[in-house]
């Protein structure tokens, strides 16, 4: 009797314990979370994103995203990406969506600190 009381004892002693950990171990992912956000946050404010026209020039030409894509060498998704300021797109691309609205660079992107000026 006294060996299975021993067992029962640790096997008590290993749960609290192994719960422990868990719970100091959730309390870190929680704090590491909270920092990354806050992080990326403070990123997102420090970068200046592309201000563009892409949707508005896309509308006097009548393409979709799909057909400027195609046009540009790129996927639909990298358009709508651009339009949504989600992405910023190399210089070369910039460059070829200028030539295929026949405008130049400026008419279709600027930064959002030389919108303020």
């Amino acid at each position: 009797m006294l060996i299975y009381d021993k067992i029962i004892f640790i096997t008590y002693l290993t749960t609290i314990v192994v719960n422990a950990i868990l719970y100091m171990t959730s309390i870190r992912v929680i704090n590491t979370i909270i920092l990354v956000k806050a992080s990326l946050k403070s990123l997102k404010e420090e970068y200046m994103p592309l201000i563009n026209t892409l949707k508005v020039q896309r509308a006097k030409l009548g393409i979709n995203q799909a057909k400027l894509g195609q046009l540009a060498d790129v996927s639909r998704q990298t358009i709508s990406s651009i339009e949504r300021g989600e992405y910023n797109p190399s210089i070369t691309l910039v460059l070829k969506l200028a030539k295929i609205f026949d405008v130049v660079v400026e008419d279709i992107f600027c930064y959002e600190e030389d919108k303020n000026e």
